[in-house]
């Protein structure tokens, strides 16, 4: 059986179209928050104000945390939370483990500074549509965290 490479051709490229226009953007909000250059103060919330249109997707909402070889720990404990409107739905502590026992860094990096993206909420389905606020602080027992140079919030679908 001969087949045409004229239809191969047109096989592949209408095939790559199919999928190229399946392919939609799954980003709902990405967003960052420079920190100090003198460190995170215990003081200092990072402030995320995502608007949430589809109340019938899951989402999986993820941290972003860039940090130097300054940042003397092998984790961070941070404190979020978040709320609908005025109203308080949950607050969660939560660890993340940035280096191995062996002190090299997780996540990619360039020089000395670091970018982690750290699982928050996977498959997490909002209540209602509308504004929320997701505010995230350090938990770390220092009062100026050093190291860290922005803090991120992305949420994306499903």
């Amino acid at each position: 059986m001969k087949i045409n490479l004229n239809y191969l051709i047109i096989l592949f490229s209408l095939s790559g179209l199919f999928l190229v226009g399946c392919n939609q953007d799954r980003n709902v909000y990405f967003e960052y928050v420079h920190i100090p250059e003198e460190g995170w103060s215990k003081d200092l919330e990072a402030t995320f104000s995502p608007i949430i249109k589809d109340k019938n997707l899951s989402y999986n909402l993820k941290i972003e945390l860039r940090h130097t070889n300054d940042y003397p720990y092998q984790n961070i404990w941070l404190f979020s939370t978040l709320y609908y409107q005025d109203s308080l739905l949950r607050n969660d502590t939560i660890q993340y483990l940035l280096a191995d026992d062996f002190g090299e860094w997780y996540g990619k990096g360039y020089n000395t500074l670091y970018q982690q993206s750290l699982i928050y909420k996977d498959n997490f389905i909002f209540p209602d549509t509308g504004k929320y606020t997701i505010r995230i602080e350090h938990a770390m027992r220092d009062n100026i965290l050093i190291g860290i140079e922005d803090i991120g919030l992305h949420i994306e679908t499903n």
